[in-house]
């Protein structure tokens, strides 16, 4: 139905163009969404704008009033036409604020209706509203760990472009901005000067938004409202005790006595002496304590006998092994899998296979029973005898796109990856029958060679092994190999990843670590080194084979997780300062 823009404007057809301007800037006013507030307003007020766009346009009123909406926005026909051509069709912009705009003048629409510097309002429509604020303005602001813990104030200078009071031009003026960082004040917090950006005729000026970056503190380190200290300690200290002296961010010096024995991830909690808290400075978190250990570089077999008499209680040697759950020889392929695939036939190879083999006799009259393993066709061949059919098919076949490859986990172990096995997986799909209509569901096996060295990741592709039809290609099936976890071992690449437990006293005296391999082997690794939290032994050639090349080999690492004792007697201690103490 064509929309009656003289009803929309609420005006006879014999309406002057004056007539029409009057009815615009009454119901434009009265109904302006920002005035109106109504549901379905924004709609009215864009049908308004285009009623006034085309009755204000002599040309678009006339070709309106004599063909209607129809005519207008679909052209009329040349015969009708001043220039006897077609004449262009119309389509509103679709911008109701432009027509308003326009139509009032300049880029303030209420420009006419401000007099004595005092504006007209009309219902709750005001001139601000009609601008848009510049996008806000972002700072870092980089204060210290001190500044944060006691608060501080902080003066900024910026430079912005101030409205002249002609509210035409503009000059550059600088102005002070004031900050008062509350103690307790986070990495990250976000302080706002409203409308502090550039001011100008058309909008409202941008909000500035400093925010908190914290500067690093050469002893601390936060963390929310907890304060972070490493100390560094001898590992003497760690077993027999000692006291750390900190100097806190409000000026006390704390002796904080550490009495228990301090292993790698002992931590120390002060409470209360951390960060204020911004929303109660009077509640503060913790100040907790972590410690790095230095282990001695080498020692003496006489303290090495100290140690031994000193931790050589109830602590025995406590090395994982490697067990292999399977020998080279135990490829053993698994009972298919059910899986639901697709995939495409080869009865066109098959003909092809009997044809080369048999010539024509034995294609058309079928092939004895003892070659139907040999790929061959063994049914009798019978053309369609429609060369169309065939031609249709041909050209049909190359128009044809391949449907979205399928993916799917294959899950192995680390011992399947490291001597390489075989899988056989049976998939279900859709095979075409000859008459190229119908088909029929089929199982297939599908065999996948695992090399060894294969890793996670690692795509095995087969090739349109998806479900068939007539106006397809068929996907193909991709398995996506996914490592089992192992007890033993952790692989990284080429490498494997030994995790040994043992004692501190090993580690400071001396042992061996026996692994079973996965291929069998039991090696007996010295260790004759001082072994610290981050010492690691490499075994070269130990590790997973490469898949290129399978005689190269990665490394067996081997780390170690130290297990301090969790007490001592004072003899024992004082065994340990004669064994460490430095000279």
């Amino acid at each position: 139905m064509d929309k009656d823009y003289y009803e929309t404007l609420e005006i006879n057809r014999n309406a002057s163009n004056s007539d029409v301007n009057k009815a615009y800037r009454h119901l434009a006013l009265k109904c302006h969404p920002l005035n109106y507030g109504q549901t379905g307003s924004v709609e009215q007020f864009r049908q308004l704008g285009e009623a006034y766009d085309v009755l204000s346009d002599p040309q678009k009123k006339a070709i309106y009033d004599k063909f209607g909406e129809e005519g207008l926005k679909g052209g009329i026909p040349p015969e009708n036409g001043s220039s006897g051509a077609w004449s262009s069709r119309y389509i509103y912009h679709g911008n109701p604020d432009k027509t308003f705009k326009q139509f009032f003048g300049g880029d303030n629409p209420f420009a006419a209706f401000v007099t004595n510097d005092v504006p007209l309002h009309f219902g709750g429509l005001r001139p601000e509203e009609m601008k848009m604020q510049d996008t806000h303005i972002e700072r870092d602001l980089h204060l210290s760990l001190d500044e944060l813990f006691h608060g501080c104030i902080r003066k900024i200078k910026i430079s912005r472009r101030v409205m002249n009071e002609d509210g035409r031009t503009s000059s550059i003026k600088d102005k002070i901005l004031t900050m008062y960082v509350k103690p307790g004040w986070e990495e990250g917090t976000r302080i706002t000067f409203p409308k502090e950006g550039d001011q100008g005729p058309n909008n409202i000026p941008a909000d500035i938004v400093f925010i908190i970056r914290q500067k690093s503190h050469p002893v601390f380190v936060r963390q929310a409202k907890d304060l972070i200290l490493k100390a560094q300690i001898s590992l003497e200290k760690a077993l027999t005790g000692f006291s750390v002296d900190v100097k806190t961010l409000n000026g006390k010096r704390l002796n904080v006595p550490i009495n228990d024995i301090v292993h790698p991830a002992y931590k120390k909690i002060v409470t209360g002496e951390g960060m204020p808290l911004s929303q109660d400075c009077s509640q503060r978190g913790d100040l907790i304590i972590t410690f790095d250990i230095q282990f001695p570089e080498n020692l003496s077999a006489e303290k090495k006998q100290l140690i031994k008499q000193a931790l050589a209680f109830n602590r025995t040697l406590a090395v994982s092994s490697g067990k292999v759950s399977r020998s080279a020889k135990q490829a053993a392929v698994p009972a298919p899998t059910n899986f639901t695939a697709v995939d495409g036939g080869t009865s066109a190879a098959q003909k092809k296979v009997t044809y080369c083999k048999f010539g024509e006799e034995g294609l058309k009259g079928g092939t004895p029973p003892e070659y139907s393993s040999c790929g061959a066709w063994s049914s009798k061949y019978v053309y369609h005898g429609n060369p169309d059919k065939t031609f249709k098919q041909f050209f049909k076949e190359e128009m044809k796109t391949q449907d979205t490859h399928i993916e799917r986990d294959l899950h192995l172990s680390l011992d399947d990856l490291f001597h390489g096995c075989t899988r056989k997986i049976k998939i279900s799909r859709r095979i075409m029958h000859e008459d190229g209509r119908t088909s029929s569901i089929k199982d297939k096996i599908l065999t996948v060679n695992v090399k060894p060295g294969w890793e996670e990741g690692t795509r095995i592709t087969f090739p349109k092994e998806g479900d068939q039809g007539p106006n397809n290609i068929p996907a193909d099936i991709v398995f996506i190999i996914r490592q089992k976890s192992h007890p033993v071992f952790v692989r990284q690449a080429k490498d494997l990843i030994l995790k040994a437990q043992i004692s501190l006293e090993k580690a400071l005296t001396g042992f061996s670590v026996d692994v079973k391999t996965l291929d069998g082997k039991r090696l007996n690794v010295p260790i004759n080194d001082i072994v610290h939290p981050a010492y690691k032994k490499i075994v070269t050639g130990e590790g997973m084979p490469l898949s290129q090349d399978c005689s190269q080999r990665g490394d067996l690492i081997i780390t170690f997780d130290i297990q301090f004792p969790e007490n001592l007697s004072a003899e024992k201690k004082q065994l340990i300062k004669q064994a460490l103490a430095f000279k």
